[in-house]
Parts: C-alpha cells; sequence; structure tokens
C-alpha cells in the first residue's frame, strides 16, 4: 500500500496572520518503508504526520492511502480509514486514571460498536489479546497498574501496546521519543523498528535527533520552513544537507 502525498499545504491562522506550515509537498512512500523526518521546531513535521491521517486538514493537496484520497473523507469513513492508521504521540495521550491493560483496549475501539464503548465492555478475548500486546512490548508484568504511576519509557510501551492492538497497516510517530532519554529512546525505537517488521507495516516517524534517524530509517525526509528539502537514504545526509534542514 503506497501513501501518495501531492501538493500538500497547510495554513494556519496565527493572531490574524495566514502562516504557512506547510507548503506544497509532494512525496511517495512505498508499503515497508521506515521513514524519518527531520527538521527543525517548526519546520512542519507535526503538520505533515497529522495530515496524514487528517488531524490537521490542508487547504489544498492530496493525500491518497490505498487509493483512498484521505482529504475527502468525513465522519463515518474517515473513521474507518484511520482504523489503518496507528499513531504514537510524545505524550503518550493515556488516560492516567485507567490500567495499562484498560489503556491498551481502547486500540481496538474504532471496530467495536459505539454501545459497547459507551458502557465500558471489554470481551475476555480483548482483555487476552491486551495482555498479550503488553507482553510483547515487556511490560506484561504492569496490566493492572494505572499508567500514571508507570514511567515514561513504561507509558510509551503502553501506547505502543495500544497500537498492536489495533493493527494498523501504517504507523505514524509524533516524536514519539522526544520526552525520553537516550536509553529508553533507543530501546522503544528498537521495539517500534521490530513490530514494523512482523507485522510487515509501512512507518513514518517525526524525530529531533539526528543521530536515532540516521540510525533507524531507511529513508529520511528533511523539511525546512514547510517545503521539501532532502529525500534521501541516511548514507546521503552529510554536513551540507543537515544545514540545509536546520538552516545553520
Amino acid at each position: 500500500m503506497a501513501l501518495v502525498i501531492e501538493g500538500l499545504t497547510v495554513i494556519y491562522n496565527t493572531k490574524g496572520k495566514q502562516e504557512p506550515a506547510l507548503q506544497d509537498i509532494d512525496l511517495t512512500i512505498q508499503t515497508g518503508e521506515f521513514v524519518g523526518i527531520l527538521g527543525r521546531s517548526g519546520a512542519g513535521k507535526s503538520t505533515l504526520i497529522r495530515s496524514i491521517n487528517q488531524l490537521v486538514k490542508p487547504v489544498a493537496g492530496h493525500v491518497n492511502w490505498n487509493g483512498t484520497d484521505m482529504t475527502k473523507l468525513s465522519g463515518q469513513a474517515l473513521r474507518q480509514a484511520r482504523r489503518e492508521m496507528g499513531m504514537i504521540f510524545q505524550h503518550f495521550y493515556l488516560i492516567p486514571r485507567l490500567t495499562a491493560l484498560q489503556n491498551c483496549v481502547l486500540g481496538r475501539f474504532g471496530y467495536r460498536p459505539w454501545w459497547k464503548n459507551l458502557l465500558g465492555i471489554v470481551t475476555a478475548r480483548e482483555k487476552e489479546e491486551a495482555l498479550a500486546a503488553l507482553d510483547r512490548v515487556g511490560i506484561g508484568h504492569l496490566a493492572h497498574k494505572r499508567v500514571d504511576q508507570l514511567s515514561g519509557g513504561q507509558q510509551q510501551r503502553v501506547a505502543i501496546a495500544r497500537v498492536i492492538m489495533q493493527k494498523p497497516k501504517l504507523l505514524l510517530g509524533d516524536e514519539p521519543v522526544a520526552s525520553l532519554d537516550p536509553v529508553t529512546s533507543n530501546q522503544v525505537l528498537d521495539l517500534i523498528k521490530e513490530i514494523h517488521h512482523s507485522e510487515k507495516m509501512t512507518t513514518i516517524l517525526n524525530l529531533h535527533d539526528v543521530e536515532l534517524a540516521l540510525k533507524y530509517c531507511d529513508r529520511i525526509i528533511g523539511l525546512a520552513h514547510g517545503r521539501k528539502v532532502f529525500d534521501g537514504s541516511p548514507r546521503q545526509v552529510n554536513d551540507k544537507v543537515l544545514e540545509q534542514i536546520y538552516q545553520k
């Protein structure tokens, strides 16, 4: 399944001024690629990730996923398309008062009847799958612990387990290790890369750390001022390319 982005443009209204966040982005990502997006703060990295699943709406351009133009979807059709797109955030977005297991089960909510979600009904099979997902990310022994009692690295593992429950074909990461220490960052990215391969997913991550991007990603996209300024392999990233991306 290829992801094809054409002419993607996003403009934010900031204090009454029109500020372009993305400008005419063209990008094709093939099935199975593990892509890292680099750029300074404000370069448009998060906007690009969030435009793919339409958390951010573009003013122009198209995002085609598996032959479907995401920009034309709304309501139930958009919710169904998003079921194929898992997302991991910097700040985890877990529900603090719930346990790791309960948060993990939320990954299946897009596939469940609304009334089951409303009443909080969880089947024995869903609990079993959630426990297996937590075991897979190494925290099965913390399944019944509230997530606000877990460390940052453990919370991100819960978020990854939640994505495993969703069974997406496309994994999006918006600075998934930015709030973690270097050792934990490598552990989390090791885990994401393993799941990427075993589940045969396509993965796109915003990363603030150049060394991590070059270590884990098969392809690097560089953004500067909302424009794509680099697209190539990690081997092609040199000082000149980094100057172009980071405008130093």
